[in-house]
């Protein structure tokens, strides 16, 4: 009997775990109502199989020309939205705990009768993307269009995975200085220059996302920027981006110069995103050009709330890329630590204390750097233990038990990089003020010779304060 019902069992898991979704076909496609649409619910076309809907079923812009996977939905324009933003993003918490991958799109018009679809719009990202936007204009309120979504692969694997699909109307450009900001869940935003014309001088603009719309994560897309760089740390311009409704709120990044033609993502959980654009006298440059999306979705990309955990040392990673990360803090308890600008990698490591660790980072862009911190970077009682401008720690303290971040960053965008740390012998750190000998108060060897010390790395360059360390 145990058996016979194991078996029962077993298959009933076996179907569940391979049935079609409900919106497999277009007859059976999931209806989004009247827009806007944006309610967070996920969905997923794991298990779907290939439509057949005549003469057109193949869109004209899918990789591989067919459909091996699509699911479908519908919905029906409001007066007021004729013009609409699509907008599809993987994610790994939904049933299936896999995102969707290389997601492609059409939209078509008509009805789900034999060559009754016409199709109308088509979109497809590149090879590992899991995000897409489309925009859609000139719908007629009152109809009927249907949503196609599939994925496509490189290889025999199949990308299928889970999503969340937002229909939004669509909102035009905007150039810095027109607008004080946005409560649209997706947008452009421009330089004052527009798409081809440059900025002006002595620009100082603010621009705040803020959208209505219920989200738990809002996304920058950096497309390009090309602004005046920094000459003499005095004079150049200046692009920046707050984590919250002003200029106030956490730095996230601040970028000059031009972009290195790399992913740059910038992501907040508050809602809110400040943009701040500031130029001086001397050059005027192309600009930017950046777009914006929220999701129902967390933030999951590798970061602070998502880091990579250390369990043991020696540990040796190869193949890692910062271009599947975001940028979500700008700053940290170290001085010189502007690498952080860019996108960053996460690492966690719990230590006992009273250890010492070497840490290398190699084979990244020119500029990436890596820093150790006790306790969150975004913490203010946190302390900075180490850093390297050029990816190398020579001898970080782990003095203290307890979570320690370990953080690599290029602040020109992503990068990819190989990582190793292990455990060293420990150096002189010149915080130890108050001790009796140190090379801050000095030390007399009863042989008349030089004492020799050996800094912790990112120490060096000590500022002097006077009665403390002037000695």
């Amino acid at each position: 009997m145990r058996s016979l019902f194991t078996l029962l069992f077993g298959l009933i898991i076996t179907t569940l775990s391979f049935a079609k979704p409900a919106n497999d076909n277009c007859a059976g496609a999931t209806s989004l109502g009247t827009l806007p649409s944006c309610d967070g619910d996920i969905y997923t076309n794991v298990n779907a199989t290939a439509s057949n809907i005549g003469s057109r079923n193949s869109p004209t812009c899918f990789n591989g020309g067919t459909t091996q996977r699509d699911v479908w939905f519908s919905f029906t324009p409001n007066a007021g939205t004729s013009d609409i933003t699509i907008f599809i993003q993987g994610v790994n918490n939904g049933t299936n705990a896999k995102a969707l991958n290389n997601p492609q799109i059409a939209v078509y018009r008509g009805d789900c009768s034999t060559d009754g679809l016409s199709e109308i719009a088509c979109s497809s990202v590149p090879n590992g993307t899991n995000q897409l936007r489309l925009d859609v204009f000139g719908l007629s309120a009152g109809d009927t269009y249907f949503v196609r979504v599939n994925d496509y692969s490189a290889t025999a694997a199949a990308n299928s995975g889970d999503f969340t699909l937002c229909i939004e109307q669509y909102v035009p450009a905007i150039n810095m200085g027109d607008a004080t900001g946005s409560n649209a869940c997706f947008g452009t935003l421009y330089d004052s220059g527009g798409p081809d014309g440059d900025y002006n001088d002595f620009e100082n603009s603010t621009f705040t996302i803020c959208p209505t719309e219920p989200n738990s994560c809002l996304e920058i897309d950096l497309i390009s920027f090309d602004v005046e760089p920094v000459l003499l740390g005095i004079f150049g311009d200046f692009l920046r981006f707050y984590a919250g409704p002003n200029t106030s709120s956490p730095l996230i990044a601040e970028l000059y110069g031009q972009d290195s033609g790399t992913p740059f993502r910038i992501q907040s959980k508050t809602g809110c995103i400040t943009v701040e654009f500031e130029s001086d006298f001397l050059v005027s440059f192309p600009g930017f050009e950046l777009t914006w999306q929220c999701s129902s979705a967390p933030c999951d990309n590798q970061s602070l709330d998502n880091p990579t955990e250390i369990s043991s040392l020696p540990f040796t990673q190869t193949g890692l890329s910062t271009c599947e990360s975001v940028a979500t803090f700008g700053t940290s308890p170290c001085v010189n630590d502007n690498f952080l600008n860019g996108p960053e990698y996460v690492f966690t490591y719990n230590s006992l204390g009273g250890t010492c660790i070497n840490i290398e980072v190699s084979g990244a862009n020119e500029g990436t750097g890596v820093l150790v911190v006790y306790g969150s970077p975004t913490d203010s009682t946190s302390t900075c233990v180490a850093r390297g401008t050029n990816g190398i720690i020579s001898s970080a303290n782990l003095r203290s038990a307890g979570t320690y971040y370990i953080i690599v960053s290029d602040a020109d965008g992503c990068t990819p990089f190989d990582i190793k740390i292990e455990e060293t012998t420990c150096s002189l750190s010149p915080a130890l003020v108050d001790a009796l000998c140190n090379p801050l108060n000095g030390c007399v060897r009863l042989d008349g010779l030089p004492t020799i010390f050996d800094f912790e790395d990112g120490f060096q360059d000590i500022e002097i304060e006077r009665d403390v360390n002037n000695g």
